[in-house]
């Protein structure tokens, strides 16, 4: 008799670089002052969230994985510092698996990442493998010597601390010449995909795994470090190629930032 997943679903699921799948539960918050965290519960209902769903997918993950994460502020005097605490129990035998394409996480990844930059059209053709690519004309920033197709998410621009003296130093000055309370920075904040990374979607057409998708590698920012500063942007940029940060455009001490406007199917 087959037995059916738990009513919740796992929270995530991740593919490595030999391209295998693990599931993951998270558990956890802040404790309260004085108190012990509740390792134990958190980790038994994180696994009674996982049970049954492995078994029932193919390929079959290869880790099922409830992770339980505790934080305590830093002046917190507890007998527990924060921690993260984890259990992998062995994965079960194969209960009449759900069969996926070697490439469904990839899309789910990606689609979640177009359909945040606004693209939900091509976010459903990519999930569901239906339809045809369609042209979009999207703009692309260099950073670090690579190219990201990117969207806006926000703008904002900064405002002056009007309690400080440099704010009344600059205001006097504006006084007498108006355009310098102009020059302040303006943030964009952007969300974005690599370009190698768009132009693999691309050929991501239909239901048939995607040859284009299984070739992408990590992706090494210079430095193996996910955050970025510098060229007018703080943000991070992650080894599936996503960018997500703040551009600051304007400003006496920012250089001004120029977009390349091309043309994608998406």
């Amino acid at each position: 008799m087959s037995t059916k997943p738990a009513a919740g679903h796992p929270d995530f699921i991740v593919e490595n670089t030999q391209n295998e799948w693990v599931l993951a539960e998270s558990k956890g918050g802040f404790c309260p002052r004085g108190s012990k965290p509740p390792i134990k519960q958190a980790l038994y209902d994180g696994l009674t969230q996982l049970a049954g769903w492995e078994k029932h997918i193919s390929p079959q993950p290869i880790k099922s994985l409830a992770i339980a994460t505790f934080l305590r502020e830093a002046d917190d005097t507890g007998a527990e510092t924060s921690l993260i605490a984890f259990v992998d129990p062995e994965p079960e035998v194969p209960d009449e698996p759900v069969e996926f394409g070697r490439d469904a996480v990839r899309r789910a990844n990606y689609a979640s990442w177009l359909s945040l930059m606004g693209f939900d059209a091509a976010a459903t053709r990519l999930r569901q493998g239906e339809g045809e690519p369609q042209e979009n004309e999207v703009p692309v920033l260099t950073l670090g010597g690579r190219k990201f197709v990117v969207s806006i998410a926000s703008i904002t621009r900064d405002s002056p601390d009007m309690s400080s003296p440099d704010f009344w130093d600059e205001f006097h000055r504006f006084l007498r010449w108006p355009d310098i309370w102009f020059r302040s920075a303006t943030k964009i904040e952007l969300v974005g995909l690599d370009l190698k990374v768009v132009r693999a979607l691309s050929g991501a057409t239909g239901s048939a795994i995607s040859s284009e998708l299984m070739a992408l590698q990590p992706m090494e920012w210079e430095g193996a470090s996910a955050s970025v500063e510098g060229e007018g942007f703080q943000g991070s940029v992650l080894k599936d190629g996503s960018l997500l940060g703040m551009l600051s455009l304007g400003g006496p001490d920012k250089r001004d930032t120029e977009f390349e406007w091309i043309k994608v199917a998406l």
